[in-house]
């Protein structure tokens, strides 16, 4: 797979422009093909600006969050590898990806963790120091650290239009003609951050339900299916006449994380209109009827448990009641994949439903406000910038083993538990996006969602009190992006 959408569907995201624009339709297996095909197509009409260069052992120096733990999610790191970990494949890929550019430009390759990467890149940054040559911030952080002159604009320095970069990203967030933040074949973090829904095959089983990837197939896989499946599946597990954690539902969730499901029907809080500037686009009667619809399933009690109805402990909760057949749907990111490693029943990944069997493609929200990005501080001038550039454009066009690894090996064959599941992933690298108004947070406009699905409905009331709030934060960001 490229490395946005994964190997098998690069054609889907640098041709396509799924959930952002213009849709084809495409069955899983005819995608996949054409996209091995333009992959090779494509990377062989990109050859890098520079081949190999000497850079006097100069070291290539990333600042990167902390590692954590298998199942988190910052799990992987994108330019470190570990002795420790010596004969596993994806740890190998990226040593050997750092090695080849080590050797091609003779440079090191240096990475420094950290648990804050924003306050410790603004604190270099501030003191004028070239600590870094790239920072991996979050990409909302990225571009409001841009705005606020701490980061280079990476659109003149770099081509944004090879295809080792993430189309979506540029397509989503180029606001202005400005974008201080990269993803693409050198990063995981938009593939962890990504969204999916984990169903237990076990109860579609014991409950005699129809195959959900049938569903999926058939563009059938909508939040209605989902409602009525989850509503059989609640049951008073102990018979104490009290329905909690310790019985069974169909769906697991928060109410904060009913926007990744409205994401998943097409909604959007803003994007980038023709001319370059910001739109909100959040209220409208179609976003207004899923929002409305998303507050009935979540506040059904017979049908759905909330991390707040859990307490503290919540999402570990809901992880355990789905790996004991007590969970049928559990929504959650794609990192969460590693935890289920030890579960005794079978698990499958759903795309996120659509909003109804007219909604033409399955959508995904990269989760913009902890997925790390690239971004270079404007504490890197002349020389400098020029192989920062030239190195991360190198790093990039050969990630694709590290991308091999990360998917075909890791992800669907030591991680998954079917062959479908493949498909599944494929559906959901190739329909990312990003919402302008989800990194900006205008207004708290996300939040909106939540608010409104916990309260049991009343989006028109509540947008309307933020509106002007709204309005206001995106005019001010405009006035330096517009620039």
């Amino acid at each position: 797979m490229k490395k946005q959408t994964l190997i098998l569907v690069l054609l889907a995201c640098l041709l396509l422009n799924s959930c952002g624009g213009t849709t084809v339709e495409e069955t899983p297996d005819t995608a996949a093909q054409t996209a091995e095909t333009e992959t090779v197509e494509t990377e062989t009409a990109y050859p890098l600006a520079v081949a190999e260069a000497d850079y006097g052992g100069e070291e290539f120096r990333s600042l990167c969050y902390t590692r954590q733990n298998p199942g988190e999610m910052k799990q992987y790191l994108d330019f470190a590898w570990s002795d420790d970990q010596k004969g596993e494949v994806l740890n190998d890929a990226i040593f050997n990806r750092n090695l080849r550019v080590e050797e091609d430009f003779n440079v090191v390759i240096a990475w420094e963790e950290a648990s804050d990467v924003k306050a410790t890149t603004k604190n270099a940054v501030t003191a004028g120091e070239d600590a870094y040559d790239i920072t991996q911030l979050y990409i909302n952080d990225s571009m409001i650290m841009g705005q606020d002159g701490h980061l280079w604009d990476l659109a003149p320095l770099i081509d944004l239009e090879a295809p080792w970069w993430d189309e979506a990203l540029r397509r989503d967030l180029d606001m202005g003609g400005k974008l201080y933040c990269l993803t693409g074949y050198v990063t995981l973090g938009d593939e962890e951050l990504n969204y999916g829904v984990y169903y237990n095959k076990a109860l579609v089983k014991e409950y005699g339900l129809e195959d959900p990837y049938a569903m999926v197939a058939k563009g059938e896989w909508i939040i209605d299916a989902m409602y009525t499946a989850a509503q059989g599946a609640t049951y008073d597990v102990n018979g104490d006449g009290v329905l909690d954690k310790n019985d069974a539902y169909g769906i697991g969730s928060d109410y904060g994380l009913a926007a990744v499901l409205f994401y998943g029907t097409g909604g959007q809080l803003a994007k980038v209109s023709a001319d370059g500037s910001p739109e909100i686009v959040l209220n409208n009667e179609r976003n207004e009827a899923v929002i409305e619809t998303l507050s009935t399933v979540f506040c059904d009690k017979n049908a759905a448990i909330m991390v707040t109805d859990i307490g503290s402990d919540g999402w570990k909760v809901l992880d355990t009641m789905l790996m004991e057949d007590r969970l049928l749907f559990r929504p959650g990111s794609i990192y969460d994949i590693s935890g289920y490693r030890e579960m005794i029943s079978d698990f499958g990944i759903l795309p996120n439903p659509k909003y109804d069997s007219a909604q033409e493609d399955y959508c995904h929200i990269i989760a913009s406000h902890v997925c790390p990005s690239i971004s270079i501080p404007v504490t890197i001038t002349g020389d400098a910038l020029e192989r920062t550039t030239v190195l991360l454009e190198a790093l990039s066009c050969y990630s694709d083993a590290v991308v091999e690894a990360y998917y075909d090996v890791n992800l669907t064959t030591k991680l998954a538990r079917d062959e479908e599941s493949a498909a599944m992933f494929d559906i959901i690298f190739a329909t990312k996006y990003y919402d302008l108004g989800k990194v900006f947070a205008w207004g708290s406009i996300e939040g909106i969602i939540g608010t409104t699905v916990k309260a049991g409905g009343g989006f028109a009331s509540t947008y309307a009190k933020s509106e002007s709030k709204i309005l206001d934060a995106m005019a001010k960001t405009w006035e330096f992006y517009g620039q």
